[in-house]
């Protein structure tokens, strides 16, 4: 049954809106600017999440820093 609404469906309604107007010059920017954002894309989300990353180990840091210097100064005057 797939396999005849497939070959029953006319060949432009199996095209992505950009195939269709091939041979109109029109399409050029969208082809440039889809293969920008297929390009663009994959890389900010790696350096986002990197980002993100090193801003959670930053925050942590600090946060744990304070208290390490508290036991250090403990010990010390403990001595």
């Amino acid at each position: 049954m797939t396999a005849s609404l497939i070959t029953a469906a006319p060949a432009s309604a199996l095209a992505c809106p950009v195939c269709g107007l091939v041979g109109t010059g029109n399409n050029t920017w969208a082809y440039q600017a889809m293969s920008a954002m297929l390009t663009l894309l994959p890389l900010a989300m790696v350096g986002a999440t990197v980002w993100w990353l090193t801003r959670l180990a930053a925050r942590a840091d600090t946060e744990r820093s304070p208290a390490t210097q508290r036991v250090d100064r403990i010990e010390i005057s403990g001595e």
